[in-house]
């Protein structure tokens, strides 16, 4: 995972925010991948990583679970 990676992840979210359902998914699996990466040693910079991906919060589209 490289922080390039996750500013693509950030991307793909704000496209998809018109269709919450499908951005909230996009968010979940990308805080997913990050953390899978950095459990295996395969993330390049966790801080910078994580930074990034916190971002996400301020994507204007409702998070709900059912």
């Amino acid at each position: 995972m490289t922080p390039n990676k996750v500013k693509r992840y950030l991307k793909a979210i704000r496209l998809a925010a018109p269709d919450p359902e499908h951005a909230h998914g996009l968010e979940d699996k990308m805080r997913g991948a990050i953390l899978e990466a950095i459990s295996r040693g395969r993330c390049d910079d966790p801080e910078e990583c994580a930074r990034i991906a916190l971002t996400s919060d301020e994507i204007d589209f409702p998070r709900w679970c059912a």
